[in-house]
This record gives C-alpha cells, sequence and structure tokens, in this order.
C-alpha cells in the first residue's frame, strides 16, 4: 500500500513537472512571437507623387515594398491617395499637409497587437460611393490643426471595429458629411472641439457608445438643411452639464441612453424645460438648441425584451397566486 501511495505521488509530481513545463514553452513561444512581430515592422517614408497616388507601389515607398499590418508610413507633404484597396498600415504620420484617401475601396488600420493611429495636419475620407476605414484593436485620429481651417473631413465613409475609435481635433473640427458610419464598440470624441453635420447629415453613431466629454459641441453648418438624427440609438455620455448644441436642428433625437456625469438618466423625453436630474442641468445643455430640440431615451430592444419577460413573469405569478 505504502508502495503504491509512494509510486502515485512520483507520477503527479511527473505531470505537474511536465504541466508547467508546456506551459512555460507556450509563454516562450507566445513571447518570441511577439518579439517577431515587432521585429518584423518597418518603417517607410513615402517619396511618390502628391495626387492620384497609389499605396500599392514599392516605387513610393523608396523601392523596398509597401508598409503593411503592423509598420510605420511616414509622410512629409500632402498627399491625396485614389487607390488603397486591401492596403494597410500600423501607424501613419503626417508631418506636413493633409492626408486624403478619395475613392472607394477598403483601407485598414492594424498594428500587430498594439492601437492604430494615424496622425496629420488634415485628415480626409471621402468618396464619390463608399470607402471602409476598418481596423483592428483599437484607432486614434490625430488631426494637429495649424489654422482654423483646418479639420477632419468624411464622406460616404464607414470607420469600421470591434474596439474605440478616438478622434482628436481642435478649431475647425470634425465635419461629417453624408454618408458618414462610424461601426464600433465606442467613439471617444471627448477631444473633438466642434463635432458638426455638414449640409445635411450627422454621422451614423447608431448602436455606438459616443463619448463627449465636457467639450465636444453639435453644430450644423445649414441648421435649417441639417440634422442631427445620426445620433439615433446611440448611447450618449458627457462628463458635465456644458453648452451640447451650437445650432437647433429643431427635431427629436431617440437615444438607447444617456448619461451625464454619474447620472444615467431614465426613460423619458428632455428639452432646455425639463427639470434637472442630478448631474444633468437642461436648462446648460440645450442653451444653444432653444425649445425646439429635444432628446428622448427609450430602451434598446434587449432592454425591452428583457422588461418584457420580468412582466410576463410577474403575470404568472399572480395566476398562480
Amino acid at each position: 500500500m505504502k508502495y503504491w501511495i509512494h509510486e502515485e505521488g512520483k507520477r503527479k509530481k511527473g505531470r505537474k513537472k511536465m504541466l508547467n513545463t508546456k506551459r512555460f514553452a507556450m509563454a516562450v513561444a507566445a513571447t518570441m512571437g511577439l518579439l517577431a512581430s515587432i521585429a518584423g515592422a518597418t518603417v517607410y517614408t513615402y517619396t511618390g507623387p502628391a495626387t492620384s497616388a497609389v499605396w500599392n507601389d514599392s516605387a513610393n515607398w523608396g523601392g523596398a515594398g509597401v508598409p503593411g499590418a503592423g509598420d510605420t508610413a511616414n509622410i512629409d507633404y500632402a498627399v491625396t491617395f485614389t487607390n488603397f484597396d486591401g492596403q494597410s498600415a500600423g501607424v501613419i504620420n503626417v508631418s506636413a499637409g493633409k492626408l486624403t484617401f478619395n475613392g472607394a475601396g477598403t483601407f485598414t488600420m492594424n498594428n500587430s497587437g498594439s492601437d492604430a493611429s494615424i496622425s496629420a495636419i488634415q485628415l480626409s475620407f471621402t468618396s464619390t460611393t463608399s470607402m471602409v476605414l476598418a481596423f483592428a484593436g483599437n484607432l486614434t485620429l490625430d488631426v494637429k490643426v495649424t489654422s482654423s481651417s483646418n479639420e477632419f473631413y468624411t464622406k460616404n465613409t464607414t470607420i469600421q471595429g470591434a474596439g474605440t475609435v478616438t478622434v482628436k481635433v481642435d478649431n475647425y473640427g470634425w465635419k461629417g458629411d453624408n454618408g458618414t458610419v462610424i461601426s464600433a464598440a465606442r467613439l471617444d470624441a471627448s477631444d473633438v472641439n466642434r463635432f458638426r453635420a455638414a449640409k445635411q447629415e450627422f454621422p451614423d453613431v447608431g448602436g455606438v457608445q459616443v463619448d463627449l466629454g465636457s467639450l465636444a459641441q453639435l453644430r450644423a453648418d445649414f441648421p435649417s438643411e441639417a440634422s442631427f438624427d445620426g445620433l439615433t440609438g446611440c448611447r450618449l455620455e458627457m462628463d458635465s452639464s456644458y453648452q451640447l448644441f451650437g445650432h437647433s436642428t429643431e427635431e427629436n433625437i431617440q437615444l438607447a441612453s444617456w448619461k451625464v456625469g454619474t447620472t444615467t438618466l431614465p426613460n423619458g423625453t428632455y428639452d432646455v424645460n425639463s427639470t434637472d436630474i442630478g448631474d444633468a442641468d437642461f436648462s446648460v445643455i440645450f442653451s444653444g438648441a432653444g425649445t425646439t430640440m429635444s432628446f428622448t431615451v427609450i430602451p434598446e430592444p434587449a432592454t425591452m425584451a428583457i422588461l418584457a419577460l420580468g412582466g410576463l413573469g410577474v403575470l404568472m405569478r399572480r395566476k398562480r397566486a
């Protein structure tokens, strides 16, 4: 009996040792893979034409290939890429001038496990049909404006990914023209000075958590023709009560949820005359919108389904009683 216990103990120790060795080997392999990924990243400098530029042309990048996932692309002057479908990069840095993607297709920002980013003096994504700026992980769009006329401009563009897209731009702000769609878990626009609807539509952020911080102001370039309807269905968050509207578009917007400071607002309709609730001071929030703008908080479909099931449970318990 003692011999059996002794041998069983040895076998258990052996299995534990093998398991620990296997785990160690897996950890080493993962680390080596990460290091290989980092080591494989390449820095490219753009030397091609300023207009009608083709991303997938090694001659435009010094003849040694083109930037791809995990790579850094440095650009020292204003460039408009019209051919970029199926291409990618990890980081794009533009030290001078405007970076424009103008055409149809998909460009992917993928920094091989790290957050991807684009930094430029002015940034524009436009298409006469549609383009997609896809991203893996999280994406930061940092527009380092140098004058009041610089801006971040999007038209017929979908920014698409599973994580957070962060937009940073002051002065003239972000001008979202028709066909701008944000398809992501979260949009951090807390460092956007002006979040603007162009002539007609505000960017479509339905289903997205939209963080406005205490700065981003909603504006309409042509108030009589524009609409903030793109906010419909979003989960809106503000750090505090501030003047949210620079203009009124005379409409009611339905939100999936609305949080101001630490206060999550209950379902209902709110405008400039509503009674304050917690951190939400509606006379301040709607001060630039007059009496013609309002938000209505309604449950998301999933929440409504849960509430319906809860109500059904109550009815069944009452019947049994």
